[in-house]
Parts: structure tokens; C-alpha cells; sequence
């Protein structure tokens, strides 16, 4: 299998419907990975658009429109996408929202939301995800919280919290899942906002051949990253 060929594989994608998700999703399609595509009633056209356009290129794609913070939602595709599919491959995990304000500013409705949708929204689809990966002794989770610049709010204390969250957890999954053969990753960008292919780029290297060192780390996307590689 080479660096870019994921026949056979299936990417299940949230967020899929925004910029990053997008990217990612064309990109494993492109190398052949069949694809499960999840996001909230709130980009359904976006999100059926997409799919269609994805047919159109000869993937095999299903979608399934829900909110992370339902188990019952979540569940339900997952289910769907193993029953389809045989399993689940890789999980991308790029759901985030973020709201204004200063620290004093912001309301305990809204940092419930935020972290409930960020932080919650990312242990959910985890959850659901991790023993069909478990059962076959293989598998990728990737989590990306949604950079702040591109939510509403930007980077507001909330936003943060559940940015760091996400990083914890994601080294918790990996600690727990590592000897079943399943590796959990965050990712992040520092300073400029990464574009959708940077984010995608690194989420294939991720998960192919060459990324298999990297485990439970918070992994830093750099834009260009797989151009400066000699693979």
C-alpha cells in the first residue's frame, strides 16, 4: 500500500460539512477510502452537496446528519458505517464552536455549550468509535477541535479550555487503547491559521505508512508539512 492509497479503508469524518472536514474527506477519497460523513441539521445542504459531489467522483460515501452531544445520534452512525462498511479505519474528529467575550463576559450557557460540543461531543464519538477499532486490533483516532479563528467567537477562555481538554483526552485514549493496536493523535496549528489541505495533509500522514510513529502526541500541523517530506 503506498502513502497515499487507502483502498479498503474507511475515514469517518464529523464536522465534514465546514472547511476542514471537507479537506480531509476529499483528500481520503482521493486515495480511494470510503467514507462516512457526519455533521448537524444546520449544514445539511452543505453537507448533502458534498456527498453528491463525492459519488459524482466514484467514492463510496454515506452520510448521516446529528449532533455529537447525542449518543443516540452518534450510535446510530456508527453502526450504520460498521455494518456497511466492516469497520472503521481512521476517525476524524472535527467538531468546534467557540462563542465572544472576555472571560467575565461569557455566560454559563455558554461555556456549558461550548465545552458540551468541544470537549463532550469529542469523548462521544470516541466512545462509539473505539471498540470497533478495538475488536479488529486496529485503527486511528484523530482529533482536531475547529481552530478558534474560524469559529464566531474566537479564541475565548471556553474555547481554550476545551481545546486542552481535547488534548488530554486524546493522550487518555491513547494510554488505554494502545494495546489493542489502536493509536489516538490531536492535532493542532500554532500561531497562523492552517489552511483545510495543510490539516488534510497532515491527517494522511497520519494515518499512513510513514505516520505510524506517532502516538498519543499532540501533533503540530505545519503548512506544507508533506511537501518537505521525502517519502
Amino acid at each position: 500500500m503506498g502513502v497515499h492509497d487507502f483502498q479498503g479503508k474507511t475515514v469517518f469524518v464529523t464536522g465534514a460539512a465546514q472547511d476542514q472536514g471537507r479537506a480531509v474527506a476529499w483528500a481520503f477519497a482521493r486515495a480511494g477510502a470510503k467514507l462516512s460523513l457526519f455533521d448537524t441539521r444546520a449544514h445539511a445542504v452543505e453537507l448533502e452537496l458534498l456527498a453528491w459531489s463525492l459519488r459524482a467522483e466514484h467514492c463510496h460515501v454515506q452520510y448521516f446528519l446529528g449532533d455529537v452531544r447525542n449518543e443516540a445520534n452518534v450510535s446510530w452512525a456508527v453502526e450504520k458505517t460498521v455494518k456497511s462498511s466492516g469497520g472503521i479505519d481512521v476517525l476524524f474528529n472535527s467538531t468546534g464552536i467557540s462563542t465572544p467575550g472576555q472571560c467575565w463576559e461569557i455566560t454559563e450557557e455558554a461555556w456549558d455549550m461550548v465545552l458540551d460540543v468541544n470537549l463532550k461531543g469529542a469523548w462521544i464519538v470516541a466512545k462509539w468509535v473505539a471498540p470497533e477499532m478495538v475488536l479488529r486490533k486496529s485503527g486511528l483516532i484523530l482529533n482536531y477541535p475547529t481552530e478558534p479563528e474560524t469559529c464566531e467567537g474566537g479564541s475565548s477562555v471556553h474555547y481554550a479550555a476545551s481545546r486542552w481538554g481535547v488534548a488530554g483526552l486524546t493522550k487518555a485514549l491513547a494510554s488505554e487503547l494502545a494495546p489493542f493496536g489502536v493509536r489516538a493523535i490531536s492535532l493542532h496549528s500554532e500561531g497562523e491559521l492552517r489552511s483545510p489541505r495543510d490539516v488534510a495533509e497532515a491527517a494522511l500522514f497520519l494515518a499512513g505508512p510513514f505516520g505510524q510513529a506517532w502516538e498519543g502526541t499532540d501533533f503540530e500541523i505545519e503548512p506544507g508539512f508533506l511537501a518537505r517530506e521525502s517519502f
